[in-house]
């Protein structure tokens, strides 16, 4: 089956499909995908420096965040960030110029799209037949025209080869998403942003607070005293 190094499976017997067990999840699923993934294409098909340039050159909205230093330099990536960063990216490309072309492929403007409509509606806190209908028809377009980034080379790993396939998790995961919303209703229900969420008070604030040095057991002192 592909399995590697599992050879009691812990739902063998159960009268159940596991898949219709386990839920998708918003953060890992659908915005860590769109920031791990598809956002380095975009940036190996227009470039990182071109890439910032546009963010930064975005007006400043109410509510809303701006990326005033670009993307290049953020290396973990919040649901917040990674919210924020879908708010921007069908904008920055749009006119944007591929490497040694002109013009950006329109090809890589409709897979964004089609992507980013997927990704609201995957969002809604509601859900019939024709919103899951949608949702689907949004997705077989990302899939027909991501691959563009196989024509243009933009799908490569980090030494610049390229990777002739989308053979990943999270994009083939994309496909289940109408199915789990039928099984299991909205995709809010089981989003770990919530429980993630935890991580900046109990440990990104708390270790500010230590000397940086034997900082687990202080931050886990001061959490004690706090709670107490």
């Amino acid at each position: 089956m592909g399995l590697i190094g599992v050879e009691n499976l812990c739902w063998e017997g159960l009268p159940v499909d596991i898949c219709h067990v386990v839920c998708l999840d918003l953060l890992h699923g659908l915005h860590k995908y769109i920031s791990d993934h598809p956002k380095t294409w975009i940036e190996n098909s227009i470039g990182k420096d071109s890439l910032d340039a546009r963010f930064i050159a975005q007006p400043y909205r109410k509510g809303q965040r701006t990326f005033h230093q670009g993307i290049s330099k953020i290396s973990q990536w919040s649901g917040r960030e990674n919210r924020d960063l879908q708010r921007h990216l069908g904008v920055i490309i749009a006119g944007a110029y591929e490497k040694g072309k002109e013009s950006v492929n329109p090809r890589i403007v409709k897979a964004t799209r089609a992507l980013l409509d997927f990704s609201y509606k995957a969002q809604f806190p509601a859900h019939s037949d024709v919103t899951l209908g949608s949702m689907i028809q949004d997705l077989k377009t990302y899939y027909s025209t991501s691959k563009v980034f196989l024509d243009n080379g933009a799908h490569c790993n980090i030494k610049g080869v390229l990777i002739p396939h989308f053979h990943i998790p999270k994009h083939h995961n994309l496909r289940h998403f109408a199915q789990d919303i039928r099984d299991h209703g909205t995709m809010d229900n089981g989003s770990s942003e919530i429980t993630e969420s935890l991580h900046i008070p109990t440990c990104k604030v708390t270790y500010q607070s230590t000397n940086k040095k034997a900082h687990t057991i202080q931050i886990l002192d001061q959490l004690q005293r706090v709670d107490s």
